[in-house]
């Protein structure tokens, strides 16, 4: 089965950066791609083991050998990367805990183990993150390890917690606690406010003073919605993504000349007062549909 090579529209990230603003929010690190797109001369292409004997008996065998040797070299560049501690930490040194790691997020990477639609499958064509493009070879492995997970009963649709999120933020507590305009008057030291770079949803993080214009995005846009909250490790619930927050923040590599701040603010708390208002619409059972396009 060949991976379909069109990107789907909705899960990448918005790249309006304002003048002068330097640094993201999100963990996109200096550009290894060249104008059309094509990795830079000299960046090592991640490949697929070549069929190395004994043959993979099982699902996670085949994740193991031919799949988390790709993931560790872009998702984890190679230990040193977002997601060997970022949630999700699928990236790890031990075989066993990246799979079960990376199962644990299934509904968030990819649903119903679906190329087409998956995640992971988009960002690794796309270069994400710094990371050199898969080349066919490697979106193969993919597929093929999608194609053992679904022969082994494993590729069940499941609701991605984020996505029920989506419907359980409510329009008026975004309003009443503020989330939109402190975050948006958030000072970056030597960069302004938030909002002077991220007002359009540069590098997938909005923060302007149209609360409206806000919420619509962060409950629609899975990728502006990562932007505030996550899953945790086991995949099963959704938290405040502060591990992201903090990084850009401590000036964090790849956000080293993103501005500090102090994450602990007024802003970070009124985020924590929405999530326990977000949390308590979806543990009464009163959350609208999904709202994800």
């Amino acid at each position: 089965m060949k991976l379909h090579n069109t990107i789907l529209a909705g899960l990448s990230a918005v790249a309006l950066m304002a003048t002068g603003c330097v640094g993201s929010l999100v963990d996109d690190g200096p550009s290894n791609n060249n104008n059309n797109g094509s990795p830079d001369a000299g960046v090592q292409q991640p490949q697929a083991d070549a069929g190395t004997t004994p043959v993979p008996d099982t699902a996670q065998a085949l994740f193991e050998q031919n799949v988390r040797p790709l993931v560790t070299a872009t998702c984890g560049a190679n230990g040193a990367g977002c997601h060997t501690a970022q949630t999700p930490a699928f990236v790890s040194t031990d075989p066993t805990t990246a799979y079960n790691t990376i199962m644990n997020n299934k509904a968030l990477l990819f649903s119903a183990f679906d190329p087409a639609t998956s995640k992971l499958v988009q960002y690794g064509q796309n270069g994400h993150n710094n990371a050199p493009t898969w080349d066919q070879g490697s979106l193969d492995a993919i597929s093929a390890w999608f194609t053992a997970e679904i022969a082994a009963g494993s590729g069940t649709t499941q609701l991605n917690p984020l996505e029920e999120w989506s419907g359980c933020m409510n329009l008026q507590d975004w309003l009443d606690t503020d989330v939109a305009d402190l975050w948006a008057d958030k000072n970056a030291q030597g960069q302004g406010n938030c909002d002077a770079c991220h007002n359009l949803g540069a590098e997938g993080f909005m923060a302007s003073n149209q609360d409206e214009r806000v919420f619509d995005n962060v409950t629609k846009n899975p990728t502006f919605m990562l932007s505030y909250f996550t899953l945790n490790d086991t995949g099963d619930a959704v938290i405040i993504n502060r591990a992201r927050l903090e990084k850009v923040g401590n000036q964090l590599a790849p956000h080293n000349e993103h501005g500090a701040f102090d994450l602990d603010g007024n802003a970070y708390q009124a985020l924590e007062q929405f999530y326990q208002l977000t949390m308590q619409r979806k543990l009464a059972g009163t959350c609208d549909p999904p709202r994800f396009q």
